[in-house]
């Protein structure tokens, strides 16, 4: 089963790395000016960790940008989707199962 929240912090983390590299600033200017750990920047970044709402307020208005640009819209979220689940199809298509068994993994994860 997809985990929508890992999804979503991935994306938001990716938004948020590329908008401080953007702004031409490291994860550790970053983190001192909103007052966490660099490592917390680097795992929010990567995915690992969810940034709060207030923590996104927080850097929106370090970078003077709008907090809705750092979370996906719903097309961009479907996108991801359908990207991963192409992947994992070809990966299935790769492996050495039958077809069956390939439709059977399929239906248990949606």
């Amino acid at each position: 089963m997809i985990d929508n929240t890992s999804i979503l912090n991935e994306i938001i983390g990716g938004k948020i790395c590329n908008l401080r590299k953007l702004n031409e600033d490291s994860q550790v200017n970053l983190s001192e000016k909103i007052k966490i750990s660099r490592s917390s920047i680097s795992n929010i970044e990567a995915g690992r960790q969810a940034a709060s709402l207030s923590l996104l307020y927080e850097i929106s208005q370090v970078y003077q940008s709008e907090i809705f640009s750092l979370l996906p819209t719903v097309q961009e979220l479907n996108h991801y989707l359908e990207e991963g689940d192409n992947k994992f199809n070809e990966h299935l298509k790769s492996s050495d199962i039958n077809d069956e068994t390939r439709q059977q993994i399929l239906n248990l994860i949606k």
